[in-house]
């Protein structure tokens, strides 16, 4: 984790992303107020649900990754060896190759590939419910607004008007979910980075005290 160097402009840019989200906020729930306050809780209570959901992916996605790093550290390992030139001799003399494969495959199917699957059933069956709750809002929003019109007698240039306030206003919370929820995961590499720094400063240090 500490080792990826797109944290940082990462951060930035769902921090710009997260200001942005905000003002639009502030211009659309002006217009649902004017037809239907209770328009913004509903979409408000769908957030807390994306909130909930997005909070349970970053978890598993924490614990996929804790539980996954010493087996692709393997592999890494095995990848390096056939990658270095320094051991290129030896491995053609000796046919390693053949042997080194094996081995980085044996890790890869017993141990990384079903720490993979599961993590990739879990986000697929909470990004599944996310969508469920995203289709049930849009629909009801396009309900009420063609009450609206059926029995209220709404122009259609109003439908369209506040049916695409509502959708925007819904995008807009789903944004800020996502950038606050990605924060949440780069606050945590940015973690592991100032771990990593501190522990080489003082590997550094008792280097130098050596000396």
């Amino acid at each position: 984790l500490a080792g990826d160097t797109t944290i940082f402009s990462r951060t930035i840019g769902a921090s710009m992303a997260l200001i942005g989200s905000i003002i639009a906020i502030l211009t659309y729930s002006s217009v649902l107020i004017s037809i239907q306050p209770w328009l913004i809780l509903v979409i408000a209570i769908n957030l807390l649900v994306q909130l909930l959901f997005g909070r349970l992916k970053l978890k598993d996605n924490d614990k996929w990754r804790t539980v996954q790093e010493p087996f692709f550290r393997k592999l890494w390992y095995f990848e390096g060896l056939l990658c270095d030139p320094r051991y290129g001799k030896e491995l053609r003399v000796n046919r390693l190759q053949p042997w080194i494969f094996q081995k980085a495959n044996f890790v890869y199917e017993g141990e990384c590939a079903p720490i993979v699957k599961t993590n990739f059933r879990n986000i697929t069956v909470l990004d599944l419910i996310t969508q469920i709750f995203k289709i049930a809002e849009l629909m009801f929003i396009y309900s009420f607004l063609s009450i609206k019109v059926i029995f209220d007698g709404m122009l259609i240039g109003n439908f369209t008007f506040y049916l695409t306030n509502a959708t925007n206003f819904s995008s807009s919370l789903n944004a800020i979910t996502n950038n606050m929820l990605e924060l949440k995961e780069c606050g945590t590499f940015i973690r592991e980075f100032r771990y990593f720094d501190s522990f080489r400063q003082s590997q550094i240090q008792v280097s130098r005290s050596l000396l």
